[in-house]
């Protein structure tokens, strides 16, 4: 994911997610020469941290279903794989 993709999905500017980058406090991301990248997995477990308890199995899908750049069939495997690790039926 790109800066760019990650600051519209936050609804931050570009310039916030390079502010959090050089503080260290950001999701942690890849330099590829000029470019800077995210990992879907790296954003989706630095909002479940960020909203700590606060997020279910609805909110866990919803933000898998927002990642760009991965077919439905992937967003659907990947959803069902966090979901069912995260909350396992008892």
């Amino acid at each position: 994911m790109t800066a760019r993709e990650l600051a519209a999905r936050w609804r931050v500017t570009s310039m916030h997610l390079a502010n959090l980058r050089r503080q260290k406090k950001g999701p942690p991301f890849l330099k590829l020469g000029a470019a800077i990248r995210y990992r879907a997995s790296e954003i989706i477990a630095f909002e479940l941290n960020a909203y700590s308890g606060a997020v279910g199995p609805a909110e866990l899908s919803l933000a898998v279903m927002n990642l760009p750049d991965i077919t439905q069939a992937q967003r659907t495997s990947i959803s069902h794989a966090l979901v069912a690790a995260l909350f396992p039926r008892r």
